[in-house]
């Protein structure tokens, strides 16, 4: 029997509890079965989060619900509690998330896709949670419980309030695999081999050209990829530049967590409004490496604007190999790892993780092929 809850006007847990126990035993919430988000429930009685939690710790205690890590609270079968929540814990599925605030692109398409082809031959439930902006995406972080997964998949920026909210979660033990490293945080990562891939693009160039190489980076504070800066560095001082490391790496104005860089008609504008800059003052010819492909599309770009010849006057190397890369003339160099098996080594790892045959952190490094094209110069 499913009995239609109207907003109460209990607001303590003692009489907030009573009221459940009443409505557990008409049948309101189905036995076997989770209940509702406490969003949700909080909502239905009328009452602050803190009063709900506090009723809901009650009635587990007295046996009259089960509290499951990561999953959920079971309304137990009659007769149920400890045993049906072993039960519970035995026919179920794990199940996994990944939470993210972007707009959908290529990199994440591919990751999905990998995702997928491992979940789905193993019945393993899986649920993207996408957000346009990212206060939804670390409200939801905050809430994770609410979304009955095991263990959940993140794409975070590098900003203090993702940092505090995987902070929380790591604490709780909850199972987490992040595309991306977060100083400070024992996070499991997957991701691929930058620094080594990076230092051989720039090495190339530097042996190629016979001059240094300028590097094209994000806001250093904001800088998603310092592993791909510290490449950058290792093969300019093997060269024996180490001494204008500093004066050749030219940061972004914005960074990725900028939701207005996000829709794929901008992507390439903070490459091009910094390399218009660099153009402007250095003197070609001259070697680029960008962080990635859509910061050297904006180096294309600002090229053209001055009336430069990519792989003449410019010399480019990106890293990401999206499909521009083929799309550009002259086709981009550029640096190749499969993202759609990084999104599969991704929830291979974080299986593991929820079932404890792996404890975190765990980083997983694949390697990077490095393609080389037209735009990285002949001469």
């Amino acid at each position: 029997m499913h009995t239609r809850l109207e907003p109460s006007s209990y607001r303590k847990a003692p009489q907030l509890a009573q009221l459940l126990r009443e409505h557990i035993r008409e049948g309101a919430f189905a036995a076997g079965q989770l209940l509702p988000p406490e969003t949700e429930l909080a909502k239905r009685y009328g009452v602050a989060r803190m009063t709900l939690r506090k009723a809901l710790g009650t009635l587990a205690e007295e046996g009259h619900l089960v509290k499951l890590p990561h999953r959920g609270i079971l309304v137990p079968e009659e007769g149920g509690g400890v045993e049906s929540d072993r039960s519970q814990r035995t026919e179920r599925r794990v199940s996994m998330a990944t939470v993210w605030a972007a707009a959908p692109d290529y990199g994440i398409t591919k990751r999905l896709e990998g995702i997928r082809r491992y979940c789905e031959p193993r019945g393993v439930e899986f649920g993207n949670c996408l957000f346009a902006t990212n206060e939804e995406a670390l409200d939801a972080l905050e809430r994770i419980a609410d979304y009955g997964v095991d263990g959940i998949m993140v794409y975070p920026y590098k900003d203090p309030r993702y940092v505090a909210v995987l902070a929380r979660l790591i604490d709780r033990g909850f199972p987490i695999v992040s595309f991306r490293g977060l100083s400070g945080l024992p996070l499991s990562t997957v991701g691929s081999d930058d620094s080594v891939a990076v230092y051989r693009a720039v090495h190339f160039l530097i042996d190629r050209h016979r001059r240094p190489v300028y590097y094209i980076g994000e806001v250093q504070d904001a800088d998603s990829s310092p592993e791909r800066h510290a490449g950058y560095r290792g093969a300019m001082e093997d060269a024996g530049f180490g001494d204008l490391v500093e004066s050749h790496t030219w940061r972004m104005d914005t960074s990725s967590v900028d939701p207005r860089y996000w829709p794929m008609d901008n992507k390439w504008l903070p490459g091009f409004q910094v390399a218009e800059r660099l153009l402007a003052e250095a003197a070609c010819p001259m070697s680029i490496f960008a962080v990635n492909d859509y910061t050297a599309l904006g180096v294309y770009k600002a090229a053209e604007r001055c009336g430069l010849t990519i792989g003449r006057d410019v010399c480019v190397v990106g890293a990401d190999d999206l499909p521009l890369a083929e799309m550009l003339d002259p086709r981009l160099t550029t640096l190749h790892a499969s993202t759609e098996q990084i999104g599969f080594e991704a929830a291979r790892l974080l299986h593991r993780i929820i079932e404890r045959k792996a404890s975190p952190p765990i980083s997983v490094r694949l390697a990077a092929e490095f393609v080389v094209r037209g735009s990285a110069g002949n001469c």
